[in-house]
């Protein structure tokens, strides 16, 4: 597989989480925005990374799902349609 592949090629990846969650980010100030990854390359050590707003901003915008997908937040035996019966189940 190419490493230079498109987030377009693999939507799934984005359905079950969103790109980058409150807890890694650390701060806004001047313009800037920090925040912590995970450095694979480093045995994933956690770092800081800070850039501007509209670098952050460009680099989040690449993970918005497309149009036709929607983001999915619980599925299988989590569904919102199972879990009437699921509490039913329960109470018994």
């Amino acid at each position: 597989m190419s490493a230079n592949r498109s987030h377009k090629d693999e939507p799934g990846r984005y359905t079950h989480r969103v790109a980058i969650s409150n807890h890694r980010l650390v701060s806004l100030a001047d313009g800037q925005v920090t925040f912590r990854w995970r450095d694979s390359a480093h045995n994933n050590e956690q770092k800081l990374m800070t850039l501007s707003i509209d670098e952050f901003l460009r680099r989040f915008l690449l993970h918005l799902l497309p149009k036709c997908f929607v983001r999915i937040r619980h599925f299988g035996f989590l569904a919102n349609r199972r879990r009437s019966i699921l509490f039913v189940r329960a109470d018994v």
